[in-house]
């Protein structure tokens, strides 16, 4: 099924909530495949979030991203994420 990177029901998180760029924290509530649900500690909730918009507390972005990885991207400058695939490095 794929890497969860030690994410379990419980484990507290940072995540864009709806894809935005910004990351709020909260804790998953279930895990189903490469992704998860959220409960945001302001109440909000979220299910279905694509791991990729995961992070554990701190965590930091890969400086270097391999072929054919799953990430969101901006596009032309303007705000709005992408779901994309990394075609080459």
């Amino acid at each position: 099924m794929g890497d969860r990177g030690g994410l379990t029901v419980g484990s507290a998180v940072e995540a864009r909530f709806g894809g935005a760029r910004d990351w709020h924290k909260g804790r998953i509530t279930s895990l189903r495949g490469q992704t998860v649900s959220i409960e945001y500690d302001d109440g909000d909730a979220e299910s279905d979030v694509p791991r990729l918009r995961v992070r554990l507390p701190g965590q930091k972005q890969r400086q270097k991203l391999p072929a054919g990885l799953r990430v969101d991207a901006g596009f032309g400058g303007g705000k709005e994420l992408f779901p994309a695939e990394v075609t080459r490095v």
